[in-house]
């Protein structure tokens, strides 16, 4: 798979993605007092693994100082999967030192556990996937330890259930009513827990932790309580499809540069090696696999496939094709959604009628409820796309009335000496801003913050005939010459029509706009911009005058998915409120989330997965290519030029 950048064509021309990450190993963390030396440790783990900071935490200092280097570590070098012995007998730094002996264990500590829940624990800020497994040689001598009474045996009980919590599996060891059982109980169900999760040295136990983080990376793809927590970005789900059917049709060996591309909820993105990901098959890289490895299972309604896709086949072979079906679960649904969603008016007059609404469309669908309210979201990009065609359009009229921010009627009075439009009006005034910028950079700075009326001091605009050495504002026409009179003002750069222009150009992402030490509007040019009418998205509201057939959203909404007063149930204005909550939230029906979550969305703040989705709709389902003319929420992220 490529590293560089994803190039694909429209029309002839290229098309450039997000930059591609080049494929990195899982980086693993090994917790234990008896492997002191790295080699030792890497030794033990198969190809394609990276050994963490090429360090074992073998003791309690080693512990501390790892801790404070994977607190503000990146991703690739954070650990993907961790082991950890329980014994620490050879952790002399620990100042639980001094206990008394066990059996054949003169120092019996179970530090290993505390290490181990202290990696868990910073791991669980970091928001990506990551497997655990535990190993001992002799897990029964904690549970013969609390049964003699030891200090130690205590401690091995205490740990194993804060682990376990962790590990979101708190309720293994509580039981149905904790404050009611005996203590002894709740320790017994601690033995019970160890018992099933742990093998006999690294070596056995590093594949249960491959398995773990393959389980964990598989749930995190799918939705839950309305969360996406990795997500296979929508551009590459195409390209592993095209791979996977290669594989299937003539497998070749997977080698080191096939990569599994990922962005996680908090907007990082990582590139894992799939040789990586399945180094627990011997030989991963350089074998060649069968054609099943690469071809789908059973669907998951049999019961199988999908959900156990991180385990390996009964010939250790791994599921492949399973594993990134998973990961791209997102891909069947959009698709259903789109085809759906074509169903429904993108504008609608209050004579039209809609013969179904969304909800009874979509019965029956796979992931129904995922589906309505996807198809709700892109319901609110088609809606966006019909306006900036509207706004696009509306740039180019020869009307345009600089100083009442609005497009003049037909049979409309104008002001102004001469036509205008907007498109030129914002060109002229970004030529006068790279003048500014130019020459405040001949004095010294070479990225000047400038004031609007820097910018326009003794320049013509946004008429040729007026110098903006002060703020005109037009008076009545003058009866006798049929000519417009012009009275003048104070402070112009203030005037809200022309920080109106202005805003437009940082919307445009011509400019950058911020606040000096006095809290004053400033503005620089971007380096290397040029304007461009086309990357202004459409305003919230469009200026008065523009021809916009359904300027209410959420009643276009109601109209056009069926659910106005023109559906075929009558008005129900709370319904896709309802949706949307039960969809992307854990607050199932209640409409006061659902409208929260809708204006959060148009704010820019929606769920990465969310609006990694919506994009790829608005790129390739409506091929709405120019990233320039989506609405700026949806751009809000994305670089621009």
């Amino acid at each position: 798979m490529a590293t560089d950048k994803v190039r694909t064509t429209v029309k002839g021309r290229k098309v450039v993605g997000a930059k591609r990450l080049p494929p990195r190993n899982l980086v693993h963390l090994v917790i234990d007092d008896g492997l002191y030396k790295p080699e030792w440790a890497r030794a033990q783990l198969p190809p394609h693994i990276d050994l963490c900071c090429d360090i074992v935490v073998c003791d309690w200092i080693s512990a501390l100082s790892l801790t404070g280097k994977l607190l503000s570590a990146p991703v690739g070098r954070r650990p993907d999967t961790v082991t950890a012995d329980i014994l620490f007998d050879k952790d002399n730094t620990a100042p639980l030192g001094e206990v008394a002996p066990f059996e054949t264990y003169p120092r019996p500590i179970p530090l290993g556990l505390t290490y181990f829940r202290q990696f868990v624990g910073v791991a669980g800020g970091w928001g990506n996937p990551i497997g655990f497994a535990i190993h001992t040689a002799d897990w029964r001598v904690w549970e013969k330890a609390y049964q003699a009474r030891h200090l130690m045996g205590s401690l091995a009980a205490t740990e194993i259930g804060l682990v376990a919590a962790l590990l979101e599996e708190g309720d293994l060891i509580l039981g149905p009513e904790p404050w009611q059982a005996p203590q002894d109980e709740l320790v017994q169900r601690c033995w019970e827990w160890l018992s099933k999760r742990h093998d006999s040295d690294l070596k056995s136990t590093f594949p249960i932790a491959l398995r773990q983080y393959r389980r964990r990376l598989a749930q995190s793809a799918r939705p839950n309580r309305g969360i996406v927590s990795a997500l296979i970005p929508p551009e590459a789900w195409q390209e592993l499809g095209a791979w996977l059917a290669s594989q299937a049709r003539d497998p070749k060996p997977i080698g080191t540069e096939i990569g599994v591309p990922l962005v996680y909820a908090n907007g990082s993105r990582d590139c894992i090696r799939l040789a990586s990901l399945f180094a627990d098959v011997e030989g991963i890289a350089e074998t060649t696999l069968p054609a099943t490895c690469f071809v789908p299972s059973r669907p998951e309604s049999e019961g199988h496939g999908a959900l156990e896709a991180w385990a390996l086949d009964s010939h250790r072979r791994p599921r492949i094709a399973d594993f990134l079906k998973i990961l791209t679960y997102l891909e069947p649904v959009t698709c259903d959604t789109s085809e759906l969603i074509k169903r429904f008016p993108d504008e609608i007059d209050k004579a039209d009628s809609v013969a179904s609404n969304l909800g009874d469309a979509a019965a029956g669908l796979a992931h129904e409820e995922l589906v309505v309210g996807l198809a709700i979201l892109f319901q609110i990009v088609r809606w966006e796309h019909r306006k900036y065609k509207v706004w696009k359009e509306g740039l180019d009229e020869d009307n345009w009335q600089p100083h009442a921010m609005s497009l003049a009627g037909p049979g409309e009075t104008s002001n102004k000496p001469g036509g205008l439009t907007l498109r030129d009006t914002l060109k002229r005034l970004a030529e006068f801003c790279l003048e500014a910028s130019q020459r405040e950079a001949e004095e010294g700075d070479e990225t000047p913050w400038l004031f609007r009326a820097d910018v326009l001091e003794d320049r013509n605009w946004p008429f040729p005939s007026i110098t903006f050495g002060f703020s005109y504002r037009p008076r009545a026409d003058d009866e006798d010459t049929g000519r417009s009179s012009w009275a003048r003002g104070k402070e112009p750069s203030d005037s809200p029509w022309v920080k109106y222009h202005f805003d437009l150009l940082v919307d445009a992402g011509y400019l950058e706009r911020g606040l000096d030490d006095q809290g004053v509007e400033v503005y620089r040019v971007h380096s290397g911009r040029h304007f461009d009418a086309n990357n202004i998205p459409a305003p919230a509201d469009l200026p008065k005058g523009f021809p916009w057939k359904n300027p209410d959203l959420f009643k276009f909404l109601d109209n056009s998915l069926g659910y106005g007063e023109n559906g075929p149930k009558g008005i129900n204005a709370r319904e896709i409120a309802r949706r949307l909550a039960t969809a992307f939230t854990p607050a199932r029906g209640d409409e006061n989330v659902g409208r929260q979550f809708r204006d959060d969305l148009r704010n820019g703040h929606g769920p990465l997965w969310v609006m990694e989705i919506l994009r790829h709709y608005a790129r390739e389902h409506r091929r709405w290519h120019h990233e320039g003319s989506w609405p700026a929420w949806l751009r809000r992220g994305l670089d621009v030029k």
